[in-house]
């Protein structure tokens, strides 16, 4: 049976419940009646028509003697209780669920309130944050990849700096050292820096690699050398964003191909012989060279120059940066078992060889075996003894290559004077060529003595620390005391210049070739260019001291090159001046430094001044008639001219030019240059500016009287009495040269073209 109810629902009796529920009272019911159903209750009378089921069932006694429709009644009337009774289950469910507080495992299941559980979770919590975070501050730094065992095979590096730490710690040695060790990581990795992170753990594996091999605890390779860890990784930028050896051979393609080629060339194979080590240096020197160019020099450029050699030495280099040969070679680091000369081995197997094939000659061979050995190891001592001298004052990479007498004879042809190419007080230079067939100048002094050793050192050391295309190149020395008759012999080689010097070409001792105008110039720029290099580039600065024509040397191309560093000075950074010895030649040096030995750079723009008179006039900075012995200044003749714009008359005849501008604009610069007051002159950097154009050449100032001007002029200039001008600042009275100060040259020539200046000396009558 089937009820459907007043809002839609259909139930179905239950006997189960009906049963429960038979006493119902009729007052329930709103209605009573066979044809309706109480409250609604719509009956499906047509179902129940006929014999059915639920009429041939027997009925519950509640249902006995009722109607259809009371029947339906109670049934809708149980269903409904029943629906009722359930809703009011599940209202008092979710109201025992609101009351309720949900499982919290951190309180005590009823008031929420933490418990010891809950305590000692957030302990246990705190503790595990607080060893997380001491663990992660002390995690040691990423490892270094650099191999600083490789530094076992070179103990050298560790014993020179044991000796210097507790006086004056040997950076180069440590840097070296340090050199080797990457070229051996470039040779594995291609690499120059290790990964980024890495740079303290390198530099303490590098200290604590010296500490094993003997050097105290408390190195501090910061504090001593002034080392920073930082740029020694790749997040560094060293030289123009260079980390791989590919990323070096873009830098020197891009300034000149053909330097690669040569590298490889000349520093592949076996670096043992002196030979085969010098042509290795000579391509290292034009490579480290043309990075100096494409990069100006600074700190940048100087390590720039420090990857020329680390690239040799690990991709270049096939026996690699742990072999000997290649270790002294390209970073002056020895190994035990190398020597500079002969072996004693070698010696031990030729006597037994000659005492097997002569037999009877045995003393004989023992005798002079026995005393060549000796000859060799005085001679291998004193080697030593210099080039730790050497060792003690050089820069890193000086490129010093060291020759044997017989190496050095060879060459010249046993000092041939048909390979003489000049002379002085210092000694004789002669022309030579080496085994690989390049041609050398060959610098021997003479007079030598072991005490004049450590003057040699210097100069060595200055001319192998610079490098310039306007300065000449060392090539290598030599230091020998092994003949009798030759004495004490010390020698140094240079590159060749094929055209000599700017002295062969303006005062030839025949007629010659006679430089142009352009020539010149170009010769002028190139002298600024390498003087300013050592006055500004170099560190620390030099003074030249003796610049002159003889030590202006020109290469095949007619370019100029600063040679004889023999009187240069290194000067402390911060001095402006130093006071020292005069040296120089006369005619070429500043009057302070003359009178009150004063040395500063304005010293050296006086030198290059009066060369550039020279180059321009044709005439030497010092000179004499041959009928007056005393001798007078070149500028001291051409100020006076050049004042009243007769600067053409003072020009060398022999010389063609067709820029009047740029002729005049050099001499108006050599004037200032040689100017007496070294307040007035430049600085050779601007004075290079104001050749090329760069810069306005100032009005020249006026000069104080000169010391070869004679009383008449002085007297003539308006300098006595009350008519001459004193400069406050100089305290020099004002000389302008009239044309009275010209007196001595001849009527008929008044600007003296034709023959040499006469000299204006103030004799003591006059005075």
């Amino acid at each position: 049976m089937k009820v459907e109810t007043a809002d839609g629902c259909r139930g179905r009796g239950r006997r189960n419940e009906l049963s429960s529920i038979h006493s119902v009272s009729p007052s329930c019911f709103s209605r009573s009646g066979p044809e309706r159903s109480p409250e609604g209750v719509k009956t499906d009378v047509s179902r129940h028509s006929g014999t059915s089921a639920s009429a041939t069932s027997t009925p519950p006694p509640s249902y006995r003697g009722r109607s259809l429709g009371s029947r339906m009644q109670i049934e809708c009337n149980v269903y409904a209780a029943a629906r009722r009774r359930i809703q009011l289950q599940y209202d008092q469910l979710a109201m025992n669920r609101k009351k309720t507080p949900y499982f919290n495992p951190f309180g005590d299941g009823k008031s929420g309130r933490p418990s010891w559980l809950r305590i000692i979770l957030l302990l246990w919590a705190q503790l595990c944050f607080g060893l997380f975070l001491t663990v992660s501050a002390q995690s040691p730094p990423p490892a270094c990849p650099y191999k600083f065992s490789v530094l076992d095979k070179f103990p050298y590096v560790a014993e020179t700096l044991r000796k210097k730490q507790d006086h004056a710690f040997d950076c180069s040695t440590l840097t070296e050292g340090l050199e080797i060790v990457v070229s051996v990581y470039l040779r594995e990795t291609g690499y120059f820096l290790p990964p980024v992170g890495t740079s303290g753990s390198c530099m303490e594996a590098y200290r604590s690699q010296l500490v094993k091999q003997g050097l105290k605890s408390s190195l501090n390779l910061t504090s001593y050398c002034r080392y920073e860890s930082v740029a020694i990784d790749r997040s560094t930028d060293l030289c123009k964003g260079v980390q791989t050896a590919s990323d070096f051979q873009q830098l020197v393609q891009d300034a000149d191909r053909s330097l690669l080629s040569n590298l490889n060339k000349s520093c592949g194979g076996d670096l043992q012989s002196t030979t085969a080590c010098g042509v290795c240096n000579q391509a290292q020197v034009q490579t480290a060279a043309v990075i100096q160019q494409v990069q100006r020099p600074s700190k940048v450029a100087r390590a720039c120059t420090n990857y020329t050699n680390v690239y040799i030495a690990g991709i270049v280099n096939n026996p690699g940066p742990l072999d000997p040969g290649t270790a002294l070679c390209l970073f002056y680091v020895k190994t035990p078992n190398h020597r500079g000369g002969p072996k004693p081995a070698v010696f031990a197997a030729v006597g037994v060889i000659a005492v097997l094939a002569l037999g009877g000659m045995v003393g004989f061979v023992f005798y002079r075996r026995n005393k060549k050995i000796k000859k060799v190891e005085e001679h291998q001592a004193h080697l030593r003894r210099t080039r730790d001298l050497l060792d003690s004052s050089r820069v890193p990479h000086s490129s010093v290559n060291w020759f044997t007498i017989d190496e050095i004879k060879k060459a010249t042809g046993n000092f041939s004077r048909d390979n003489l190419l000049g002379s002085g007080g210092y000694g004789n230079v002669y022309k030579g060529t080496l085994q690989d067939g390049s041609i050398i100048a060959v610098k021997r002094f003479k007079n030598c003595s072991p005490a004049g050793d450590a003057n040699f050192v210097h100069e060595v050391e200055m001319i192998s620390s610079v490098r310039h295309k306007h300065l000449v190149a060392i090539r290598g020395c030599c230091v020998d005391n092994s003949g009798t008759l030759d004495g004490h012999q010390r020698i140094i080689l240079y590159d060749y210049m094929p055209n000599g010097s700017l002295q062969d070409h303006l005062f030839p001792k025949k007629r010659g070739y006679v430089l142009d105008w352009p020539t010149r110039a170009r010769i002028a720029i190139g002298m600024a260019k390498g003087l300013a290099y050592l006055h500004h580039d170099a560190l620390p600065a030099i003074f030249h001291r003796d610049i002159k024509a003889s030590n202006i040397l020109l290469d095949d191309n007619f370019n100029a090159r600063l040679a004889d560093f023999g009187l240069a000075k290194f000067t402390p950074q911060g001095v402006s001046h130093v006071t020292t010895k005069v040296a120089g030649t006369f005619g070429y040096v500043a009057p302070e430094y003359a009178l009150y030995g004063q040395l500063t750079e304005k010293s050296d723009v006086y030198s290059f001044g009066m060369v550039l008179l020279e180059l321009v006039t044709g005439r030497k900075a010092l000179s004499s008639s041959s009928d007056d012995p005393p001798q007078t200044l070149l500028s001291d003749w051409v100020w006076p001219l050049v004042k009243e714009g007769l600067w053409k008359a003072v020009v060398d005849p022999k010389m063609t030019y067709s820029s009047e501008e740029e002729v005049e604009r050099f001499l108006l610069v050599a004037l200032l240059c040689s100017h007496p007051v070294s307040h007035y002159r430049p600085t050779i950097g601007k004075g290079l500016k104001m050749l090329q154009g760069h810069l306005k050449v100032p009005e020249l100032p006026d000069r104080p009287a000169p010391l070869t001007s004679s009383m008449l002029d002085i007297e003539a200039a308006g300098i006595d009495g009350n008519t001459h001008s004193s400069n406050q600042r100089t305290g020099f009275s004002s000389y302008t040269g009239s044309s009275s100060s010209r007196s001595t040259f001849s009527s008929r020539d008044p600007l003296n073209q034709s023959a040499t200046y006469k000299p204006l000396v103030t004799s003591s009558s006059e005075l």
